[in-house]
C-alpha cells in the first residue's frame, strides 16, 4: 500500500508541474495596437453569423521591420458550410493575379491578448480567397499549435472549394521557426514548408479546383485565430515579379520578369567527374550550376554565368554523391532552382575474368561435422571488386543439398556423405562463377533401437495376443513367429505402430513361438526374449476391418478444435475402441502443429498439415487417417500496455511522458503521437492513466 501511495503522488505531482508549466506557456503578452500595414496591404475580420468562441473578437496587428505583429481572440477554421461556419479569421491581405507563391517564416505563436490559453481552434495561417467574406472559396496552408507547447506544433490544411469543403493535419512534430510557402499554379493549390527558408519539402497537401476561385485577383495574405503570432520574411510573387517584400520592405506590382526554373536536368557520373545538361530557358541570359553533399541542400554555387546548357564538374571525387540544381538568370533576377539530380563518379570498372575454387585443406571431409575452408582466386588481380558469395549444392552444381552448409567466408561444414559441388559467385554483376567437388564421409552417428522387452503371449480361441513394452526411440515393430523354439522366425508383421499384435492365423492346440523387433530410420534392433503360446478353445470374438476418420478437414481459427470420429467395420466388431495419434503429414513424424486427445478431439497450436490416426485397439492393427489442414495460427500479443515509451519495460520515463501529455484527448492535434499514453484507451490522457502506470512499475 506504501508504494502505491508512493507512486500515485509522483503521478500527481509530475501532472501539477506539467499543468503549470502549460499555463504559464498559454499566457499571452498584452495586446498590441494596431499599426500602420505596408502599402497595398489590408485586413479584415470575417465572421458571418457565427456566435460565441467561432467569432474573432480583440484583433490587431502591426507592422515593422519587415515583420507583421498580429493577434486575435476565438475564431475558428471551419470545414462545414453555411454563413455561421467558414472562415471565421483575422486576414491580412493584397490582392493578386494570376498564378502566384507566397512564402513567409512564422517566427513564434503565443497565446491570444485576453489571457486565455491556446486551444484546439488556434491557427496561423497563409491563405487565399476568392473573395473577403467568411464563406467565400479558400485554400489554407495552417499551423496548429500544441495546446501546452504552441511552439511546436503540426501543419495542415484547409480548403472551402464549393461544396468540398475538408481539412487534414497532414506534418507531426514542427518547431517555429518554420517557413510556410502556399503556391497556385492553374487550378492546383499546394502547401509546403522549409526550416531554412531555402529548401521546401515536397509539397504536403495538393489540391485542385476549377470553379470556385475563378476571380481574376485573389486575396493572398496572412490568417490567425486565438493566438499572438509573428510572421517575417513575407515574399509574394507572380509571374510578373515580386509583389511584396517583407525583407526589403518594398510593393512592387510591375517588376521585369525573372525566368523559369530550367527543367531536364540530367547528372553522368563519370571518373573523377559528373556531366551535367539541362533544357534551355527563354529569356534567361546564363544559368548557375550549384552542388550540394546532402540530398535538399543547402547548395553551394559552383559556377555562374553558364551561357550554354552543359557544365562538366570535374573537381567531384570519386565514391561521393553529389546533388546538382541549376538556375536561369536574366536582367530581371533569377529563377527558382530546377528539380534536383544526384550523381557519384567512380572509377573505370575491371570486372571479373575467371574464379577458381581451392581449399588449402584438400577435397575431402572425413571427420563427423567437419569443416573446409574454401578459398576463391579471382582474376584479373587489379578487378575492381573481388568478393564472391559462396554457395553449396549437390554434385550437379544446381540442386539445393542438405549435405553440407557454406557461410560468407567460405567455410564448409559438412552433415551427410556424399558429394557437394561448392560455388563461388563474382560480386560485381559479371555473373563468372567457379566451383570445385568435395567428398564428404564419416557423418553416420546414428544407432537403431533396442529390442523390445516385457514381450507377453496370450492364447485365445484360434488366436494368440502379442503385447510388449513401447521403445522410446522406435518408429514401428516387427512380430516374428516359428514353430520351434529358437527359430527359424518368419516376419509375419511389419509396421505395426502399437505395442500390441493380435495373431489369428494359427491354429488350436499348436504352440507358437514369438521375437519381436523394433526399427527406426537407423536400422532393425535385435529380437526381442522369446515367448510361446498354444491358441485353444471356441472362437469368440469378430476382429475389425477397417476404419475411416471423418468429422472435417481443416482449422483456421487460433487455437481452435475439431472433433474427429472413427467409423469402425464391421459393425459387429467385439471391440470397437481406437486409440487416437496426430502426426506430421507423413503420418509417422512427431509432430508440434496440434495435440490430440484420447477421445478424438484435435487442437490446433500451429500452421501446416497433420495427419490424424485412429488405430484399432483389437490387437487386429487396423488403422484410418485423415489430413488436417492447420492455419489462422498467431504468436500472443506481448505488448505491455504501460509501456507508453516502447522499450519493453515500464519505468520512471513512461510516467513521465505520460504526465507531460495530461489532459490531451483524441480531439488534440497530433493525438497519432501521443495516444500511446491513453493506457486504458478512454480518447483522453488522465489520472487513471498515470495510475495505471505508476502501478506497473517495480
Amino acid at each position: 500500500m506504501k508504494g502505491f501511495i508512493n507512486k500515485r503522488a509522483m503521478a500527481m505531482l509530475l501532472t501539477i508541474i506539467m499543468a503549470l508549466q502549460s499555463w504559464q506557456l498559454a499566457v499571452p503578452p498584452a495586446a498590441k495596437a494596431a499599426g500602420a500595414l505596408p502599402t497595398g496591404w489590408m485586413a479584415t475580420t470575417m465572421n458571418g453569423t457565427s456566435t460565441g468562441t467561432s467569432i474573432v473578437k480583440q484583433e490587431a496587428s502591426s507592422y515593422s521591420n519587415g515583420q507583421f505583429d498580429i493577434e486575435a481572440v476565438d475564431g475558428k477554421q471551419q470545414s462545414v458550410s453555411g454563413t455561421a461556419n467558414g472562415d471565421t479569421v483575422y486576414f491580412l491581405y493584397m490582392p493578386v493575379e494570376g498564378d502566384f507563391t507566397i512564402t513567409a517564416r512564422l517566427v513564434s505563436v503565443a497565446g491570444p491578448p485576453d489571457n486565455s490559453a491556446i486551444n484546439a481552434n488556434s491557427r496561423a495561417a497563409l491563405m487565399v480567397k476568392n473573395g473577403v467574406s467568411n464563406t467565400s472559396a479558400s485554400f489554407a496552408a495552417s499551423y496548429f499549435p500544441a495546446i501546452s507547447t504552441p511552439n511546436t506544433g503540426s501543419l495542415g490544411y484547409y480548403r472551402r472549394f464549393a461544396a468540398n469543403n475538408s481539412n487534414s493535419s497532414s506534418v507531426s512534430s514542427v518547431s517555429t521557426p518554420v517557413y510556410l510557402k502556399l503556391q497556385k499554379l492553374g487550378t492546383t493549390f499546394t502547401a509546403s514548408y522549409s526550416a531554412d527558408g531555402v529548401t521546401y519539402n515536397s509539397p504536403y497537401a495538393t489540391q485542385a479546383d476549377t470553379t470556385t476561385m475563378a476571380s481574376a485577383a485573389l486575396n493572398v495574405g496572412l490568417a490567425v485565430t486565438h493566438a499572438t503570432v509573428k510572421f517575417d520574411n513575407v515574399k509574394i510573387v507572380n509571374a510578373s515579379g515580386t509583389i511584396f517584400d517583407s525583407a526589403s520592405s518594398t510593393t512592387n506590382p510591375n517588376p521585369g520578369t525573372a525566368p523559369v526554373a530550367p527543367t531536364g536536368l540530367q547528372a553522368t557520373a563519370g571518373d573523377n567527374q559528373v556531366s551535367l545538361s539541362w533544357s534551355a530557358v527563354q529569356d534567361a541570359s546564363s544559368y548557375t550550376v550549384k552542388r550540394s553533399k546532402g540530398q535538399g541542400g543547402p547548395y553551394s554555387t559552383l559556377v555562374s554565368n553558364v551561357t550554354g546548357t552543359f557544365h562538366a564538374d570535374t573537381t567531384a571525387s570519386n565514391d561521393t554523391t553529389y546533388y546538382y540544381v541549376v538556375s536561369a538568370v536574366n536582367a530581371n533576377g533569377e529563377s527558382e532552382n530546377s528539380s534536383e539530380k544526384s550523381a557519384r563518379p567512380q572509377a573505370a570498372v575491371v570486372p571479373v575474368s575467371s574464379i577458381t575454387v581451392s581449399s588449402s585443406g584438400g577435397s575431402t571431409i572425413s571427420t563427423l561435422s567437419g569443416t573446409l575452408q574454401m578459398q576463391a582466386n579471382v582474376l584479373p588481380s587489379n578487378t575492381t571488386n573481388t568478393s564472391v558469395s559462396w554457395h553449396v549444392y549437390e554434385s550437379d552444381g544446381t540442386t539445393a543439398t542438405d549435405k553440407a552448409t557454406i557461410n560468407g567466408s567460405g567455410l564448409l561444414q559438412a552433415s551427410k556423405d556424399g558429394t557437394v559441388r561448392v560455388v563461388a559467385r563474382a560480386k560485381d554483376g559479371s555473373n563468372v562463377q567457379g566451383s570445385t567437388t568435395i567428398t564428404i564421409t564419416g557423418q553416420t552417428n546414428a544407432t537403431p533401437p533396442s529390442a523390445p522387452t516385457g514381450v507377453t503371449a496370450v492364447p485365445g480361441d484360434g488366436q494368440v495376443t502379442i503385447s510388449w513394452n513401447t521403445v522410446t526411440d522406435a518408429t514401428y515393430y516387427s512380430v516374428k513367429r516359428a514353430m520351434s523354439s529358437g527359430g527359424s522366425y518368419t516376419t509375419i508383421a511389419s509396421s505395426v505402430y502399437a505395442a500390441t499384435y493380435l495373431d489369428t492365423n494359427v491354429t488350436n492346440g499348436l504352440t507358437y513361438y514369438y521375437v519381436i523387433t523394433s526399427r527406426n530410420a537407423n536400422g532393425e534392433s535385435g529380437n526381442s526374449a522369446q515367448i510361446s503360446a498354444e491358441p485353444s478353445g471356441t472362437p469368440s470374438s469378430i476382429r475389425i476391418s477397417s476404419i475411416t476418420v471423418t468429422g472435417g478437414t481443416a482449422i483456421s481459427a487460433a487455437g481452435g478444435t475439431l472433433q474427429l470420429q472413427a467409423t469402425v467395420l464391421p459393425s459387429n466388431a467385439t471391440n470397437a475402441s481406437v486409440d487416437w495419434f496426430v502426426f506430421e503429414a507423413d503420418g509417422v513424424t512427431a509432430t508440434d502443429k496440434a495435440t490430440i486427445n484420447g477421445s478424438g478431439l484435435l487442437q490446433a497450436a500451429k500452421n501446416g498439415t497433420v495427419k490424424v490416426v485412429a488405430r484399432a485397439k483389437d490387437g487386429s492393427n487396423v488403422q484410418g487417417s485423415a489430413a488436417i489442414t492447420i492455419s489462422g495460427q498467431t504468436l500472443p500479443d506481448t505488448t505491455i500496455p504501460e509501456d507508453v515509451d516502447g522499450n519493453q519495460k515500464v519505468d520512471i520515463g513512461d510516467l513521465g511522458i505520460a504526465a507531460s501529455l495530461f489532459g490531451l484527448t483524441s480531439s488534440s492535434p497530433n493525438w497519432e503521437a501521443h495516444k500511446a499514453a491513453d493506457v486504458n484507451k478512454d480518447n483522453v490522457i488522465n489520472e487513471l492513466d498515470l495510475q495505471l502506470v505508476a502501478n506497473k512499475i517495480e
